[in-house]
């Protein structure tokens, strides 16, 4: 039986690194999605085919804890593989290494399929036969607090045309310039993320950023004339 897993390697760019040289939370997941993306189309599940049948992939939650940074121009490795389907829930987990097989970051992330004809999940069977990872580093992903019922109004952002995908909505992946443009918080002082999206916002839509301070945990919850557009949970590094 066929092992469900892809790996691909990668070469890191000036643009996938801060100030400090530490590797962008963006330039992570957007690793994550790429990667994804090719497996799925080399399955026979990508976006081409299902959008025969109006449903497309969608990213309802994601989780990344970081190990270590790569340097400038290192050969990446990164793998993935897609856990059994649960009904409407379909778990994929990453793992990214540098070329001396130093670990970067483990990431897990939730997708859906949702049909555009009655914009509801579709729980269709579309996972190919062939053997599954079972286990899994992480613990699941809970979707994180809401961060406006004890914080504070901290930004807007209102979406600019270069942040729309393919799926006419804000892509996945730049939510977190948005979460860490607003933080203005370095790489190298924090080690995990995790972040639900609730409901899509389009090209003009106005997010308002709500943050909250615990124990250690930032929160950040956007919405859009108060309906939730997303929840996040950043977890500081501790320190020594």
């Amino acid at each position: 039986m066929q092992k469900l897993e892809l790996q691909l390697e990668y070469k890191t760019t000036s643009g996938m690194f801060d100030k400090d040289v530490y590797m962008k939370p963006y330039a992570a997941l957007d690793l994550c999605q790429s990667i994804a993306g090719r497996h799925a189309y080399y399955l026979g599940i990508g976006a081409d085919t299902l959008l025969k049948d109006n449903l497309g992939w969608i990213t309802a939650r994601q989780r990344i804890k970081f190990f270590n940074t790569p340097h400038l121009f290192d050969n990446l490795t990164v793998i993935t593989y897609p856990h059994p389907q649960k009904k409407y829930e379909y778990f994929r987990e990453y793992e990214c290494y540098d070329q001396n097989k130093n670990l970067i970051f483990r990431a897990l992330s939730l997708w859906v399929i949702l049909d555009f004809n009655t914009n509801r999940l579709s729980n269709k069977n579309v996972m190919p036969e062939g053997l599954y990872h079972e286990g899994s580093y992480f613990d699941g992903i809970i979707k994180p607090i809401n961060a406006k019922n004890d914080g504070i109004l901290v930004n807007k952002y209102q979406v600019v045309k270069s942040d729309i995908d393919m799926y006419n909505h804000l892509n996945n992946a730049k939510y977190i310039d948005i979460i860490f443009d607003t933080l203005k918080i370095d790489s190298k002082y924090y080690d995990e993320l995790t972040i639900s999206y609730q409901s899509q916002a389009k090209l003009d839509d106005l997010i308002d950023i709500y943050k909250l301070d615990k124990d250690g945990t930032i929160y950040l919850t956007g919405f859009i004339n108060d309906n939730l557009c997303f929840s996040s949970e950043i977890k500081l590094k501790e320190e020594k």
